[in-house]
C-alpha cells in the first residue's frame, strides 16, 4: 500500500499533538521517511500538516512585510482590511524598499498595499497605454 502525503500529515498532526516528547517523536518521524526513501515527500508533508492546524484551531498564517516596524493597531487593522478578522497567527518582516504600506500574504492569497507596489503598478499603467 502507497502512503500518500496527505495520509502522513494526518498522523504526523496526531503524533506530534499527542506527544509529550515532540523532538523525540519528530526524530523517529523523519528517521522513517528517510528508510522508507520518501523524503521528497517532506515539503507537502509540512504544507499539508500547515493546513490541518489550520482549520483545526481556525487562525490564519499570516506574513506581513513593511517598510518600517508596525504597532499592534496597524496591523490588526490590515488583517480587518484583508481577511475581514484578526485572528491570525502573524509573522512581521521589515523591507525597507516597500517604502510605506504593507504586503500581506497568507498561503493561499496576498494583498500588495505597499507605496512600491502602488508605484509598480502605475508603471505598469503607463507601459500598457502607450
Amino acid at each position: 500500500m502507497k502512503i500518500t502525503a496527505a495520509q502522513y500529515a494526518q498522523s504526523w498532526y496526531q503524533i506530534l499533538r499527542e506527544s509529550k516528547d515532540r523532538d523525540a517523536a519528530l526524530k523517529q518521524l523523519l528517521d522513517h521517511l528517510h528508510v522508507t526513501g520518501k523524503l521528497k515527500l517532506l515539503p507537502e508533508i509540512v504544507r499539508l500538516i500547515g493546513e490541518i492546524e489550520q482549520k483545526e484551531t481556525g487562525m490564519t498564517k499570516v506574513t506581513i512585510t513593511s517598510a518600517h516596524e508596525l504597532s499592534k493597531a496597524i496591523i490588526e487593522e490590515l488583517l480587518q482590511k484583508t481577511l475581514g478578522h484578526a485572528k491570525a497567527d502573524v509573522a512581521t518582516l521589515i523591507e525597507p524598499e516597500l517604502i510605506g504600506g504593507a504586503r500581506v500574504r497568507t498561503q493561499d492569497e496576498q494583498w500588495d498595499l505597499s507605496v512600491h507596489g502602488q508605484l509598480n503598478a502605475m508603471k505598469n499603467q503607463v507601459i500598457n497605454n502607450h
